[in-house]
């Protein structure tokens, strides 16, 4: 099965957690990519951006994360968004609406440090506003969050009950 049958079942699942982790990573790297590139126009959006893409992209993908922690030692476990959420008290209500919440968060201040400034930083926050769309819808529609985009449906790719070559070497 290769990576495009992944996405395009991924794409058909109808979980809007997936399609939140999808515009995650497009709008990390529209916040990362247009804040640097408009850094002298706005500075105070374009360092809260570049924090905000980094914050969403450890959240999105935790091997990114993982890297932080490699470098950075023990500091980087007690500042990881990804562990502060799993270690969280309340259990499972807090897992499934800690997503929504911050990035609901993250939208209203995007979009009070924007002001008129520019079009190009509009880009970055209406994907982030995509993003807290999918994943409040997600959230009261009882979809299951994922850990990466992909991962879940190439575990049920590589199965050998639903998948005939997936028993055969490589």
């Amino acid at each position: 099965m290769s990576i495009f049958s992944v996405f395009n079942s991924d794409l058909k699942s109808k979980n809007f957690c997936v399609y939140g982790n999808i515009f995650g990573l497009v709008s990390s790297l529209a916040l990362v990519g247009l804040s640097v590139a408009t850094f002298f126009f706005n500075i105070i959006y374009s360092i809260i951006g570049i924090v905000f893409g980094v914050i969403v992209f450890c959240i999105e993908y935790p091997v990114f994360t993982k890297v932080l922690m490699f470098f950075t030692g023990r500091l980087g476990e007690r500042i990881s968004p990804s562990m502060l959420i799993e270690r969280a008290p309340g259990g499972k209500y807090i897992v499934v609406y800690a997503r929504p919440i911050l990035y609901v968060l993250m939208t209203t201040v995007l979009w009070a440090t924007f002001g008129a400034s520019s079009i190009t930083m509009l880009i970055g926050t209406i994907f982030i506003n995509i993003t807290a769309i999918c994943y409040v819808i997600g959230a009261f529609k009882g979809d299951e969050q994922v850990r990466a985009f992909g991962m879940d449906n190439h575990k049920k790719a590589n199965n050998a009950e639903t998948n005939p070559y997936a028993s055969l070497p490589i």
